[in-house]
């Protein structure tokens, strides 16, 4: 395979659905798919500037749709789902510099529950649906003002990993790690 920033991209991705699917399953519900892909995208090595800064560039516009358009299906065309993926970032971002790493994991433990959105999130975070979703379209808003008029760098810094980042041997020991091989 000679495109490592697609693997870098893709396999993070993936493992990323499979811990949270362990994490959360139950008989009864799933987590909203905006925390899971927003999660997803979140442990990628590579491309998450790319979306923080097109969510940004969305509140920027001020486009930011009610959190609720994103807890099921995603858009089939591409730019709808470019959005809604952005988007979804951006939401578990305002949660984990608001509530941390332990906001996080209690609101994934508390989705093992089989509860509704509405009661995980109160659970776990102390909020309703509504005030997370205020408190995220805030926030995005906020960020877009102060990052994108500073025309810097969003958040990650991603940095490509292909061959002339890191040598292939270095990588793909990543990849392995990070798969839990």
């Amino acid at each position: 395979v000679d495109d490592y920033d697609e693997l870098a991209r893709v396999v993070p991705h993936e493992i990323t659905h499979q811990v949270e699917h362990q994490v959360t399953e139950n008989p009864f519900n799933g987590p909203p798919l905006w925390l899971s892909e927003g999660l997803a995208v979140y442990w990628q090595e590579t491309g998450r500037d790319r979306f923080y800064t097109y969510a940004l560039q969305i509140a920027d516009e001020g486009n930011v749709p009610p959190l609720r358009t994103l807890n099921g299906g995603f858009d089939y065309n591409p730019d709808g789902a470019l959005v809604a993926y952005a988007l979804s970032l951006s939401v578990v971002i305002y949660i984990l510099d608001t509530w941390g790493d332990e906001g996080m994991a209690d609101l994934l433990a508390t989705f093992r529950e089989g509860v509704t959105y509405e009661d995980a999130i109160q659970q776990a975070l102390g909020v309703t649906f509504d005030e997370l979703d205020a408190g995220w379209q805030a926030y995005v808003t906020e960020k877009a003002e102060t990052l994108l008029t500073a025309g810097g760098s969003t958040r990650f810094n991603d940095e490509p990993v292909g061959p002339a980042s890191a040598p292939a041997a270095s990588f793909w020991q990543e990849v392995l790690v990070a798969s839990g091989t």
